[in-house]
């Protein structure tokens, strides 16, 4: 049996230079239909907010990185001007002619920098899938927000409910307490 050489590279980055390198402007955890986490582990702690009743931690998960689906000068390019002519003949042009009203090279140069000033302006919402990377969940739950590493420990999802009713007990019984002076009798 041979091995099978791999085209995969591994390659360590920074967020920011991948943010940068791709134009990336969401993150999620698995393909999602609803993109509004900016960051790597911003997607990672909703996606952990929702593991709250789960028994397990996956040792694993996808990130999915996302950018904005731009339009194109070419996609629109004509199209527009000959919309907007053709409305211009049905409403303004000789209802027995056939003559229909020709593009000239003005109109052309008017219909691009008309379109590239909207595209110029124009936020798309359409996204494209950018590339996607294995997290390992356990080493960065470690590294960023270990304090949730408890949360799935062994045990029942009732005896981690327990577990964290435990914690917000203690946490409001270190809180400092004030007295309220009685009020005197007359």
């Amino acid at each position: 049996m041979t091995a099978e050489k791999s085209n995969i590279v591994t390659i360590m980055v920074e967020e920011d230079v991948l943010n940068e390198v791709f134009e990336v402007d969401f993150w999620s955890v698995g393909e999602s239909d609803r993109l509004s986490y900016e960051g790597e582990d911003e997607a990672i702690e909703f996606f952990l907010d929702d593991l709250y009743d789960s028994d397990v931690l996956p040792e694993q998960i996808e990130l999915v990185a996302y950018r904005r689906r731009k339009p194109t000068f070419e996609e629109f390019k004509g199209s527009v001007i000959e919309r907007f002519i053709e409305r211009l003949d049905e409403e303004y042009a000789d209802p027995d002619g056939y003559d229909h009203t020709t593009v000239t090279k003005r109109m052309l140069e008017a219909e691009e920098r008309f379109i590239k000033e909207v595209l110029d302006e124009y936020t798309p919402w359409l996204c494209e899938v950018v590339f996607r990377k294995k997290v390992n969940l356990k080493d960065w739950v470690a590294e960023k927000m270990p304090e949730l590493l408890y949360l799935f420990k062994k045990g029942t999802k009732n005896e981690r409910h327990q577990r964290n009713h435990e914690c917000d007990r203690k946490a409001s019984s270190n809180k400092s307490r004030m007295e309220v002076p009685k009020e005197k009798p007359e």
